[in-house]
């Protein structure tokens, strides 16, 4: 008997010390989804902010020209070839950023900043590369400078309608979220760059 009371006892401690072993597992498994879904949150984020140093830069010199030089086509030629370098870099920032994006999955306000400079950055591209024809097609002589010029309002109507429409999701933003997500040295160079 005490023999079978010893095996029992040793049988039930075994069990109990499985069930706790169990128990820890399912308790760091957990952890490790907490903490997976945690850093998944951290790279996106890091992804965004990535996106946000290499594209800011472009937007910034790209609202510089445009500012500095209002009439296209004045000089069609540096205004082509300045804005075919920026369309380049706003089109190879953003291939970069969606193939990376492939492995995260976004959530909330990171989603929406996202998708806003998306959106924004394909707007621009297109915008850029509409006048960019334009322009060459006053240099080959294909077009007047009246049917371009209404060809380029155009243009920009569609430009400020993206822009309008992005600008409205982008208010479910707050400025402070904003600065959280893209931390506050790129939220100055943001602003810095949409402000001119």
């Amino acid at each position: 008997m005490k023999k079978l009371l010893a095996v029992t006892l040793v049988g039930t401690i075994l069990l109990s010390s499985c069930g706790n072993i169990t128990k820890d597992n399912d308790e760091k498994t957990h952890k490790n989804e907490t903490k997976s879904s945690k850093n998944e949150d951290g790279d996106y984020n890091k992804e965004l902010r990535k996106y946000f140093r290499k594209d800011i830069p472009t937007l910034d010199r790209m609202f510089k020209y445009m500012s500095s030089h209002p009439d296209e086509a004045a000089n069609p030629q540096d205004t082509i070839d300045a804005y075919k370098q920026y369309a380049k870099e706003i089109d190879d920032n953003l291939k970069i950023h969606k193939d990376n994006l492939k492995n995260f999955k976004a959530n909330g306000k990171e989603k929406i900043v996202g998708d806003y400079f998306i959106t924004l950055n394909e707007v621009f591209s297109t915008y850029l590369k509409g006048i960019i024809k334009d322009l060459e097609k006053i240099q080959s002589g294909q077009d007047t400078n009246p049917e371009v010029y209404k060809h380029m309002g155009k243009l920009s109507d569609k430009f400020n309608e993206g822009t309008n429409k992005v600008d409205e999701e982008s208010e479910k933003v707050s400025d402070s979220e904003l600065k959280k997500i893209i931390g506050n040295d790129l939220y100055k160079k943001y602003n810095d760059a949409m402000s001119q």
